[in-house]
């Protein structure tokens, strides 16, 4: 009988512990620390600000030097730059939302018929941490698959470890360096 009592009571222990750690956890971290981060479409007027914020903060990361580039064009026309009207329409902007703002975003679209594009990968440097990176690189290189991409490409400065770290574990591999950047690329399996 003293062995059944035991037994219960290390597992009334266990419960009790693990009920305490989990409200610890969800006081200290908040909901993000319990949830899933979900994936949105942009909406413009609930993530604009957010991402011109990523814009303002990051623009060496993002935008290499001589390169003349609006965020607001690429936004209000979903394409990737304003000299390919060919573009117009085709690029896909996802967010995920911390507090109603978007803390992260990624740009992508279809290069060519078998090639796809990562454009931009940026989170909020108040964001950071959270793999928020890694899930919408994962997203973006999954939907591009499913729309026919064979590979996806993109690229990054030399200098921008965080990144190259994540592409790496995420399985694209270095294909052309050159003036302070490196072109990743994956190709379907």
């Amino acid at each position: 009988m003293a062995d059944i009592k035991r037994i219960m009571f290390n597992k009334f222990t266990g419960i009790i512990a693990v009920v305490v750690i989990a409200t610890l956890v969800f006081t200290v971290f908040g909901p993000a620390a319990c949830s899933t981060p979900v994936i949105s479409d942009f909406d413009m007027k609930q993530d604009a600000q957010g991402v011109f914020q990523n814009f303002k903060d990051d623009w060496y990361w993002l935008i290499p030097e001589g390169v003349s580039f609006e965020p607001r064009h690429m936004i209000e026309t979903r394409s990737p730059n304003d000299h390919e009207p060919a573009y117009f329409g085709k690029l896909k902007i996802k967010v995920i939302r911390d507090h109603g703002t978007a803390a992260a975003f990624v740009t992508y679209y279809k290069e060519t018929p078998h090639i796809g594009r990562i454009q931009f990968v940026s989170v909020n440097k108040n964001s950071r941490g959270k793999k928020y990176g890694q899930k919408l690189t994962t997203y973006a290189v999954n939907d591009l698959f499913k729309i026919g991409c064979t590979e996806v490409r993109l690229t990054t400065r030399v200098n921008n470890l965080w990144a190259q770290r994540i592409y790496d574990r995420l399985g694209f591999i270095q294909f052309k360096r050159y003036g302070g950047f490196v072109d990743y690329m994956i190709k379907k399996s």
